[in-house]
């Protein structure tokens, strides 16, 4: 009679991995003008096991936007100083300026303060 001795050994096949789905949109990068925004996924769906493949392809993907112009703050010119009322005595000269430089944009605050302001 012979006996025969039987073994028994886990057999493991490849487990390519695959794509999760794409996550969502991160957050923008910026409120205003140009910036970035992505999204990833994970190589677990499933992860590659036992000398299976790696996911093909990138797990991030990014895209670029723009949500307009960023507001632009009015600032004053320099003072222009005009000439006397008077030739003698006392007189007065008016000083202006102009909320030009730059002027407010796209939302932007204007000037602070006054356009006009007089010296005597």
């Amino acid at each position: 009679m012979y006996i025969i001795n039987t073994y028994t050994a886990a057999c493991t096949v490849p487990v390519n991995g695959e794509w999760t789905e794409w996550g969502s949109i991160s957050t923008c990068s910026l409120t205003c003008g140009p910036g970035v925004a992505s999204w990833s996924r994970t190589c677990t769906n499933p992860e590659p096991q036992f000398g299976g493949d790696q996911c093909a392809g990138q797990s991030t993907h990014t895209t670029n936007y723009n949500l307009g112009p960023c507001p632009i703050n009015g600032e004053w010119t320099i003072w222009t100083i005009s000439s006397c009322t008077v030739t003698c005595g006392h007189g007065t000269r008016t000083k202006s300026r102009t909320c030009t430089n730059p002027p407010p944009q796209y939302g932007g605050d204007g000037c602070a303060g006054s356009n006009l302001g007089s010296t005597y």
